[in-house]
């Protein structure tokens, strides 16, 4: 009797025992941390239709109808190369502009080195009837692609449609370095200096090249300078806006048969009663000769002083 009493105290302490320890253990969990409350909305999936952040594009394609004779103004990206797809097979590009330019078929590519206004011309090459004049101004932007179109109605001279029998590459003034020429031509004089293959005179001699100019710009070539080269003539005057308002010289308003570049120094742009140079080469025949070179006097010079 004895005996199983002993055995049944020994059966209770045991089966205590996990008890005590299970108790023991309870009372070392540590105390819980109470978390902020995070709001429902921040959870990305509870997120609204249309209010996910959406990537931004810039826009950088323009389409442009461009009207003969007028000049349009358009921005592009600066130090970085920008894309005309204009609508000449060949276009022919005359600008004095200090820009990297290229071409490729009846593209153009133009990269600015500054945010210096670029002013050019383009035509088909071997064809002056239909010209566009841009005036790109560089800003701060990505890289842009224009896509030039001429109106409804004007037709689009193409390189082929010369006459039957009509040799346009044997006329100089219709290659690509001949016009090329001409802009190195104009970056010297408007520098002061004379190219060492022209010959340098102080006057011209009549008849002077003629201009249409509207808008109260006046164009003088009769007190001007008078360079002539192997293969071209450059005539150097002056234009004063006459207008009462700010304006911008057209440089086709002296273009005229076997005119090859125009342009003016230092910008088209001309503030009412200002001043600026114009550059105008011609092609010629047979040049004549002239004395030993000399610098090149501004003609500006005497009229700032």
């Amino acid at each position: 009797m004895r005996g199983r009493m002993a055995t049944a105290v020994s059966i209770l302490v045991l089966a205590g025992a996990p008890q005590v320890v299970a108790q023991s253990a309870k009372d070392q969990q540590p105390k819980s941390i109470a978390l902020p409350a995070v709001s429902a909305d921040a959870d990305p999936r509870r997120a609204k239709p249309g209010t996910a952040e959406r990537v931004q594009f810039a826009d950088t394609l323009q389409k442009i109808t461009v009207e003969p004779g007028v000049n349009e103004i358009i921005q592009i990206a600066e130090g970085h190369p920008n894309r005309i797809v204009t609508p000449f097979e060949e276009p022919r590009i005359v600008t004095t502009a200090a820009a990297s330019v290229e071409t490729s078929e009846n593209v153009i590519y133009v990269a600015p080195a500054n945010a210096g206004l670029i002013t050019m011309f383009l035509t088909e090459t071997g064809d002056e009837s239909v010209s566009i004049s841009l005036t790109l101004q560089p800003k701060k932007i990505p890289p842009r692609e224009l896509r030039l179109d001429l109106p409804p109605g004007v037709l689009v001279p193409k390189a082929d449609d010369a006459a039957p029998g009509l040799d346009r590459t044997a006329r100089p003034e219709n290659g690509r370095a001949y016009v090329a020429r001409a802009g190195e031509v104009f970056d010297q004089l408007a520098q002061g200096r004379v190219p060492g293959d022209f010959a340098f005179s102080q006057q011209a001699s009549p008849p002077y090249p003629l201009c249409t100019a509207e808008n109260g710009f006046e164009v003088s070539f009769s007190t001007g300078q008078y360079l002539l080269g192997q293969r071209q003539e450059v005539y150097v005057g002056v234009v004063r806006n006459g207008g009462p308002a700010t304006a911008s010289f057209q440089e086709p308003w002296c273009y005229s048969e076997g005119v090859i570049a125009v342009a003016l120094w230092p910008h088209a742009t001309l503030q009412p009663g200002e001043y600026a140079e114009i550059y105008l080469a011609r092609a010629v025949v047979d040049p004549a000769e002239f004395d030993p070179r000399a610098p090149r006097p501004s003609l500006l010079q005497a009229r700032r002083q």
